[in-house]
């Protein structure tokens, strides 16, 4: 039974967690970056002769803008996964051994149960992904409106920083922001939480019994993967309208969350504010997945070659 190196020390140090991490957001982002496209364009246009559905959307994005317009807003979008995966994890890792120091601290029972493992997890998990979304929203914002960008051709990076610094000021880079932290802590606590519960779970043997006559979990990784996608699933549809909102916020198509999601209501209905949320899934549950195996693999490798290098 393999171990997490996720919401525990393990002698991971800072610059593991920063490598690992980012490592891992530069492959997730290249490998979702179609799926986020279509999510995107989803959430807001609103025509619905191109943007009606999934197949529809794709069939228009290709039609009318060519393969390469699925890596719209790409280069920012691999620095944000970048600068987040390694600052997510980084601050998992460092919030995490704080906790353990804590419980040591005052004498707290070392023999966790998942429960505990798991609130423990959501709480850090919460923290880590407040931290990341600070550093890398403008990141997130240069991405969504590069990607929402449904002409033929592409905007410069340079011009739309340029254009948001003279309408907005650098207050502008932070559009949405509020409702990004909140989302986010909800998102990534969820997701870690309920990660580090599957995983607890297979450390303790509960799974025994499925993963030898099961063959989904032979052919996916094992739990680790499976453990992975299931997070992504949960926390993405869970938060989903809030993801909508920040979107539409970032475009500056509402000033508040209420006023965004109230709009939505009225001219789409209660199911408006879950438009987009199939690829959004699609997105999530792989790159939540790929990540978290990413790093696990990552750390594994740094952990190795440090061994090696010590004896």
């Amino acid at each position: 039974m393999s171990g997490s190196f996720v919401g525990t020390s393990h002698e991971i140090t800072p610059w593991m967690s920063v490598f690992a991490g980012s490592l891992s957001g530069l492959i997730v982002r290249f490998v979702i970056a179609p799926i986020d496209i279509v999510k995107i364009r989803l959430q807001l246009h609103g025509d619905p002769q191109k943007y009606n559905s999934i197949t529809s959307t794709i069939h228009s994005i290709l039609k009318n803008e060519g393969l390469r317009a699925f890596w719209k807003g790409n280069v920012p979008a691999e620095l944000m996964y970048v600068v987040y995966g390694g600052a997510q994890f980084t601050a998992f890792t460092t919030f995490s051994n704080i906790t353990n120091k804590l419980r040591i601290s005052f004498n707290i029972n070392e023999s966790k149960s998942e429960f505990d493992t798991t609130l423990q997890n959501i709480i850090v998990g919460a923290l880590s992904g407040c931290t990341a979304t600070c550093i890398s929203y403008p990141l997130d914002l240069l991405r969504t409106r590069l990607a929402s960008n449904d002409t033929k051709g592409f905007k410069s990076l340079v011009n739309e920083i340029t254009h948001i610094y003279y309408q907005n000021g650098f207050r502008g880079f932070f559009s949405g922001s509020l409702i990004g932290v909140n989302y986010v802590a909800l998102s990534t606590g969820l997701s870690f939480g309920t990660y580090s519960y599957l995983i607890e779970c297979d450390r303790r043997g509960y799974f025994d019994s499925v993963k030898n006559h099961n063959f989904i979990l032979t052919y996916t990784g094992g739990v680790t993967s499976l453990a992975g996608i299931t997070a992504g699933v949960v926390s993405k549809t869970i938060v989903y309208p809030l993801d909508l909102a920040k979107r539409r916020l970032q475009m500056r198509w509402g000033t508040s969350t209420f006023e965004v999601l109230r709009t939505v209501i009225i001219k789409d209905g209660i199911f408006g504010i879950y438009r987009g949320l199939i690829p959004a899934v699609l997105k999530s549950a792989p790159a939540t997945g790929i990540s978290l195996a990413c790093y696990e693999f990552f750390i594994g490798v740094f952990k190795r070659y440090n061994a090696k290098h010590l004896e």
